[in-house]
């Protein structure tokens, strides 16, 4: 009920259809779920869009890896500017919910929303076909 509140529709909702829902929020290039080794990935075809959902589980393992080292292992959500872009995953359980923002600074209550979206989604990627 809440990722159905927080997406805007009606519908049953399944890992996949989150993913591509979220993937056409404003401010948003590309957005990918992971879970052990299956992957879920939608986005623009836009040239770094299309780089991130193919290189999802590596960043997201990176992103894991960096948090411990930096001290905050616990963290559930993890934004990092690189260049022109800004990357946010959520982290829940085993699944890592990423997005890569148009710009370097998300709209207002997207990161929030991100993270409400992950721990809705982690139990959804159980049931997950990658």
């Amino acid at each position: 009920m809440l990722l159905r509140a927080l997406l805007g529709v009606a519908e049953r909702l399944d890992a996949d259809r989150v993913v591509q829902l979220v993937s056409q929020l404003p401010g948003v290039l590309a957005a990918v779920a992971v879970k052990g080794g299956t992957t879920i990935a939608h986005g623009s075809r836009d040239k770094a869009a299309q780089d991130f959902q193919n290189q999802a589980g590596e960043i997201s393992r990176s992103m894991r890896t960096l948090a411990s080292l930096i001290g905050i292992d616990g963290a559930e959500t993890l934004s990092i500017t690189s260049g022109e872009r800004l990357i946010t995953f959520a982290f829940t359980d085993a699944t890592a919910f990423g997005v890569l923002h148009s710009d370097r600074e998300p709209a207002s209550g997207l990161r929030d929303k991100l993270t409400l979206i992950g721990r809705d989604l982690a139990p959804l990627m159980s049931g997950a076909k990658g």
